[in-house]
């Protein structure tokens, strides 16, 4: 490519020499020939580089010649790790002189694709007078993808994305690696479908059989290059997502997520209290239409419910309902109640409305400061929980 000036100043004085090699004919004197990622302005020389990226915009030239007579001209090739060659000259000089020479580049485009040694070779008069050495390098490949998580249902079809920083065209490859399922009784697989193209691709994921859950850790592969990240894909069991989906969808205020997180812990909870609710230790066991009135049909997994249900799954919920492990929504007057009861200590559990008795005699009443009112206008808590108490302690007490 020509650029827009291809610039030759005479100077008086020349800077220190930097001859390479000594020229042809004792008439010119090569000096200061080196190349530079700067675009050099006037007889200054720019900062020598030797090596180059397919990041660098232009490789710039830069030399003197002594000696020159009127006529003389300048021409230099950029020779290819492979024997090929760029020629750029500059048109003959009108008084004899020291001159040097500017104005000349390779663009990414011309230099990129050709990673190696390259040469750039100066002539007077089709004679040659020396060259420099400089290095293109090879680009490294980079494959990424993203996001680096996601939850999803086995009902789900979620999309990962791959970019490789080069132009070629790929079809990315896939590898799973298991990494836990608690407390579910059928593991889940994931499967890929992947797309192709150059840059970014897309490739959707699902996961199956249906109902059944895993967390994984997601890879893909390039040939020989491997992403240099991963994603985390967790697949809840579906049953947790229907119940907390049936249970608080909309029973809480929007934007209550912790509520519904609430619930999910007090059901997981069960796990280490087998004593009391017949030693179960799967979601699939502990979530029935015996204990939980509010299961839903879906088979997906909606927003938030399934990022909730994810994070229970994983306990990385950060929710703590103090070894709760039953729930209920009171009505109005039960609140009144259960708030009388927590402002006078008494150790006699309140009669309200929907409690599940959970522990009998022995439960006790916990009302979560942070689970937001009731979607119902009834100005009672979504939820209050309930756990096993020591005849000592009070019917009701606060959390945060």
């Amino acid at each position: 490519m020509r650029p827009q000036t291809n610039l030759i100043f005479q100077i008086a004085i020349m800077v220190a020499a930097l001859s390479l090699l000594a020229p042809h004919a004792g008439a010119w004197t090569l000096q200061n020939l080196e190349v530079s990622k700067v675009k050099p302005t006037g007889c200054t020389p720019p900062t020598i580089a030797g090596t180059f990226s397919p990041t660098d915009s232009y490789i710039y030239e830069y030399f003197v010649v002594q000696g020159m007579k009127k006529g003389d001209q300048v021409s230099i090739r950029w020779i290819t790790p492979s024997s090929g060659y760029y020629p750029q000259s500059w048109g003959g000089v009108t008084a004899a002189g020291n001159y040097c020479f500017i104005g000349w580049y390779l663009t990414t485009a011309q230099f990129s694709p050709y990673p190696g040694g390259w040469w750039l070779e100066v002539y007077v008069n089709n004679q040659y007078q020396g060259h420099t050495p400089f290095t293109v390098i090879q680009p490294q490949t980079v494959l990424t993808q993203s996001p680096s998580q996601f939850n999803m249902s086995t009902g789900d079809s979620k999309t990962l994305t791959t970019n490789l920083n080069t132009s070629s065209t790929y079809q990315p490859a896939f590898s799973s690696s298991f990494l836990s399922n608690p407390n579910s009784n059928c593991q889940t697989a994931l499967s890929f479908s992947p797309g192709a193209g150059s840059g970014s691709v897309n490739t959707t994921v699902k996961a199956g059989p249906s109902g059944c859950s895993g967390v994984f850790r997601v890879s893909s592969k390039v040939g020989s290059t491997t992403s240099s990240g991963n994603t985390q894909v967790v697949v809840p069991p579906q049953i947790l997502v229907q119940m907390l989906y049936g249970e608080a969808h909309g029973q809480v205020a929007i934007g209550d997520n912790v509520s519904q997180l609430a619930i999910g812990v007090a059901t997981r909870n069960r796990f280490a209290q087998p004593g009391s609710f017949s030693g179960v230790t799967t979601y699939q066991a502990a979530i029935t239409s015996k204990q939980f009135a509010g299961i839903s049909t879906i088979t997906y997994g909606p927003s938030p419910d399934i990022n909730n249900a994810a994070g229970v799954f994983t306990s990385t919920d950060g929710v703590s309902v103090g070894d709760a492990a039953c729930f209920f929504s009171p009505n109005s007057s039960g609140w009144t109640s259960i708030q009388a009861a927590l402002n006078s200590k008494t150790l006699t559990i309140p009669s309200v409305t929907y409690d599940p008795l959970c522990y009998g005699t022995s439960r006790q009443f916990v009302v979560k400061k942070s689970v937001g009112n009731n979607a119902n206008g009834s100005g009672a808590p979504a939820f209050i929980f309930e756990r096993k108490r020591a005849t000592t302690e009070p019917a009701v007490i606060q959390i945060p």
